[in-house]
């Protein structure tokens, strides 16, 4: 026979699985989920209008650096040369590591007007 702990355990297990906003909406129970945050994703200028997107997000999952985010969004590794990329509203370069909640952005090369 379940005592009140197992069955408490089983009852929890089962909630995780369904997933966190199943634990944390639930009224008598709270489990810190860690408030896992997506990564948001912009895309500026020519590459708003390459991707066909301005802006998505996406969980961390296996994304480690801002050029796995390039190659999530946009399904392929090859970036355009001279993008720029920026973490959290600073220019990094595509092997900068992410994490949750970061805000990650490409910009296309600027360069400047004939005289």
């Amino acid at each position: 026979m379940l005592n009140a702990r197992t069955s408490i355990a089983a009852t929890l297990a089962a909630m995780l699985a369904v997933g966190p906003t199943a634990v944390t909406a639930h009224p008598h129970i709270f489990i810190d989920t860690g408030d896992i945050m997506p990564i948001t994703v912009r895309f500026f200028a020519a590459m708003k209008d390459t991707t066909g997107k301005d802006e998505e997000e996406l969980p961390l999952g296996s994304i480690a650096t801002v050029a796995d985010v390039w190659n999530v969004v946009t399904g392929t590794s090859d970036m355009p040369a001279n993008t720029l990329c920026a973490r959290n509203m600073e220019y990094v370069q595509p092997g900068e590591p992410v994490a949750d909640g970061d805000e990650i952005a490409f910009f296309p090369p600027v360069t400047g007007g004939a005289r």
